[in-house]
């Protein structure tokens, strides 16, 4: 099966889950291995129910970042305007606002 990241550049973002259903969206990148990301087709993200913050992008319907937010546990993070939120582990770079990223599979 073909992984999926998001990139800009020589920097890669993923492999990327796509999380469709409410229990995916849930989990988020809790039951995921290191160094993987979400993406959700949303414009706001929660903390509830996790162990550590994570990083979160808003992005636009075209995959352009808005703005990234650190999540605490228990906090809301909103993106106004945005399509997507790709969740990211807290240790991962995060792509500057007005970046484009690109969907690649490998």
């Amino acid at each position: 099966m073909d992984q999926v990241f998001l990139q800009a550049g020589a920097t890669r973002y993923g492999p990327i889950s796509d999380a469709r259903t409410f229990w995916q969206r849930w989990r988020g990148l809790k039951s995921l291995p290191a160094g993987a990301a979400v993406l959700i087709r949303t414009s706001s993200v929660h903390g509830f129910a996790v162990g550590a913050p994570f990083r979160a992008v808003g992005l636009t319907q075209r995959f352009q970042v808005a703005a990234t937010q650190v999540v605490e546990p228990g906090r809301i993070a909103k993106f106004p305007g945005c399509r997507y939120v790709l969740e990211l582990p807290l240790g991962a770079e995060a792509p500057e606002p007005g970046v484009m990223l690109e969907l690649r599979r490998v």
